[in-house]
């Protein structure tokens, strides 16, 4: 059951991240708020970072509560590597922002935000092994697991529940999205 922990977990953020904040983003846009802020003191800018913050509170609280759950119903042990743990969940939840921030700036509207969330959300799923666990994915489906996001983000958190430090090329690899897809999105968001 420790094994999809982590896949429970990314679920939750990958939704958050792709499809409920690109709706929103786009929502701000579509409406005109991002561009009436940019006229105030308070700026566009914050609002975006506040959305940030919010979206990465509601993760570290729903991690909380099925870590909890997970513990207190099946037995799963809380993670021995705390500091691994919670640097695995930060760094893919940036990495899953950035994504989330690069479809709201390419979309025109919210419908199309969210189709185009679901259509990056369904692949990272599976790529995460909810639906086949990444040990039994033929080798080449391993290989492209751990460079997505979510494949990389489960396999170091369940490498943190098993009381080991998440392997450096996995954090490698989620720092890697969360810095490109961050800088693209800051290059192509759309205020307008």
């Amino acid at each position: 059951m420790y094994l999809y922990v982590p896949v429970v977990i990314f679920l939750g953020a990958a939704l958050i991240c792709l499809i409920a904040s690109t709706g929103t983003l786009t929502a701000y846009r579509e409406r005109g708020v991002l561009r009436r802020l940019g006229t105030t003191p308070a700026g566009a800018t914050r609002l975006l970072a506040a959305q940030l913050i919010v979206n990465l509170a509601m993760v570290l609280i729903m991690a909380a509560v099925i870590i909890i759950l997970a513990r207190l119903k099946y037995h799963v042990p809380l993670p021995s590597q705390f500091g691994g743990f919670i640097l695995t969940l930060l760094l893919a939840t940036l990495a899953l922002m950035g994504i989330g921030l690069c479809i709201a700036s390419v979309a025109k509207t919210t419908r199309v935000a969210q189709g185009i969330g679901a259509l990056c959300f369904y692949p990272m799923m599976f790529f995460s092994g909810l639906w086949l666990p990444i040990p039994e994915m033929s080798p080449i489906l391993q290989h492209i697991s751990h460079a997505t996001p979510l494949g990389a983000a489960v396999t170091a958190m369940a490498d943190t529940l098993g009381g080991s430090f998440p392997p450096l090329p996995y954090v490698g690899i989620l720092v890697g999205w969360a810095v490109a897809s961050g800088l693209l999105a800051r290059r192509m968001f759309r205020w307008e």
